[in-house]
């Protein structure tokens, strides 16, 4: 009986936010398809901060391979027979680095 009076006292607390959250989103009328969504979670923001965050993280996605194709590419080019011993930690530290040339203020190798 002890437990499940601890139970029954568990599920008369508040509801858990990030489910109010996904609760309210859900109840939301449908919006047009042509709505600018980066504006709509900037209006949303402070009701649901959470979700904000998360829409922002799965906004900034690019929706093509391209970008994972050219990493992967490159590390081909690392990893070759010779250099076969590499931990996963170097290679990816000199893929970061391969990428991010213009950033660090390097000038960029050109492939040939």
């Amino acid at each position: 009986m002890a437990v499940s009076s601890s139970v029954d006292a568990r599920e008369e607390e508040e509801p858990d936010p990030a489910l109010t959250m996904v609760m309210e989103y859900m109840a939301e009328p449908l919006q047009p398809l042509t709505l600018d969504l980066l504006h709509y979670r900037a209006r949303k923001a402070d009701i649901w901060p959470a979700l904000s965050t998360l829409a922002l993280d799965i906004l900034s996605i690019p929706p093509t391979s391209v970008q994972s194709e050219c990493v992967f590419s490159h590390m081909g080019d690392i990893l070759r027979s010779r250099r076969s011993r590499l931990d996963p930690e170097t290679m990816e530290r000199l893929t970061f680095i391969r990428f991010n040339l213009s950033t660090l203020g390097l000038p960029q190798r050109s492939k040939t």
